[in-house]
């Protein structure tokens, strides 16, 4: 229901304070999914455009842009953000040159306000940097407590130290061509590494990695039991964008495509067992108004669960990015929901009359597909009727029965 059964509310406003189009940006999204951070990138075209080393922040609750201190380091585009036991992490990108920046730079965070900034690493032995992301030391026996980096030259890197020291753990049996990276999480205990054709690769230990896909009907698969989800295909390969959703729940793995043709957004989960993957579709249309188009990327997602006044809600945060015009935060909350549920509760049993935009957004939108068959169209509950003369309805208003 939070993903598909109400639409997302764009809740960035478009005024003159905010990070205007720029090609490679840092995104990085608060694990409790109350801010955005945007940082550094390159304004103007991807050639010969400016680099950039401003720190945005955008508020999720406030709806506001805010143009943070300018930090320490160079101006570079394409560095990764790495969350790291209440510090964040900026590894690696590309610099004024051109040329790959081998750096890490260390920030104390402050209600998802970075402060403090310190260079680790001034000269990493890794290459471009691809992917990284921390271990906690009681997450695992072999890396934890690590800073782990996966590089161009599909080489994984490890540092215990913030980035001070590096040691290669092992070549990686991916990584290039349509094996490139598209994100690594660390769930249930293991490295998942999941990449641009939506393959899925896993290792306890780091060094020795194993491919993890099932196919559909694989009488081994996790959802074979009769008991669990059907199993589904796979995201459609090359023709997605894969992007992992930030959540503090590392028991699983929730993972946005989006689809480069039709832009079509859809939800899935990345079940692990015994060492096999399994991709299900969950929701196969997310509702973002207006679309997505050809040149709209969706550049983070994050989910949370949020103690309100109102009581705990669950929320859904999107950020995308238009390089023509902006960076666009939407957001989703079934708080709304409830409440229209609890409208119609008091009308009680009857029939309604409602405007088109109220059927479209609310009823149908997001009240019909969660509340089974209790409620139903009029279009559905004709036979019920039984009378042969519908009664006269204008073409602006719809009913829907109890």
């Amino acid at each position: 229901e939070l993903w598909s059964g109400q639409r997302l509310i764009m809740i960035s406003r478009n005024d003159e304070h905010r990070p205007l189009a720029r090609f490679g940006a840092t995104v990085a999204m608060a694990p409790d999914c109350s801010a955005v951070l945007v940082m550094g990138g390159i304004e103007g075209h991807i050639i010969g455009g400016v680099c950039l080393n401003e720190v945005w922040r955008f508020d999720v609750d406030e709806k506001i842009w805010n143009l943070l201190e300018t930090p320490p380091w160079s101006p570079r585009r394409g560095a990764i953000p790495v969350v790291c036991e209440g510090r964040l992490l900026l590894v690696g990108g590309t610099g004024l040159d051109a040329h790959p920046v081998r750096e890490v730079w260390a920030a104390d965070m402050q209600r998802w306000y970075p402060v403090n900034w310190q260079s680790t690493s001034t000269n990493a032995p890794w290459e471009d940097a691809i992917c990284a992301l921390w271990v906690c030391n009681s997450q695992n026996n072999h890396y934890g407590g690590s800073l782990l980096l996966f590089d161009a030259t599909s080489t994984l890197w490890s540092s215990k130290d913030d980035g001070c020291t590096w040691s290669k753990l092992a070549k990686l049996p991916f990584g290039q061509g349509s094996e490139q990276l598209a994100f690594v999480r660390h769930c249930c205990g293991v490295l998942v590494a999941v990449t641009i054709s939506t393959r899925v690769w896993m290792s306890q230990d780091g060094v020795t990695w194993s491919a993890a896909d099932v196919a559909r009907g694989d009488p081994m698969g996790p959802y074979s039991n009769g008991n669990s989800l059907p199993m589904s295909d796979r995201p459609p390969g090359l023709r997605c964008q894969v992007t992992d959703v930030v959540s503090l729940d590392s028991s699983e793995m929730l993972v946005v495509a989006r689809h480069r043709e039709t832009c079509k957004l859809t939800l899935w989960r990345l079940a692990l067992q015994e060492g096999r993957a399994c991709w299900q579709c969950l929701v196969p249309d997310i509702h973002i108004y207006p679309g997505f188009s050809s040149v709209n990327q969706l550049v983070a997602a994050g989910r949370a669960a949020v103690k309100t006044p109102e009581g705990e809600e669950m929320r859904a945060v999107y950020v995308e990015f238009n390089p023509i015009n902006e960076f666009t935060v939407w957001r989703a909350s079934p708080l709304a929901v409830d409440r229209h549920r609890q409208m119609l509760d008091r009308l009680g049993t009857g029939q309604t009359k409602v405007d088109i935009f109220t059927w479209q957004k609310h009823i149908m939108g997001a009240l019909l597909p969660q509340m089974g068959n209790d409620w139903v169209p009029r279009g559905l509950s004709i036979q019920a009727i039984q009378t042969s003369e519908l009664p006269y309805q204008e073409e602006d208003e719809f009913t829907y029965w109890h």
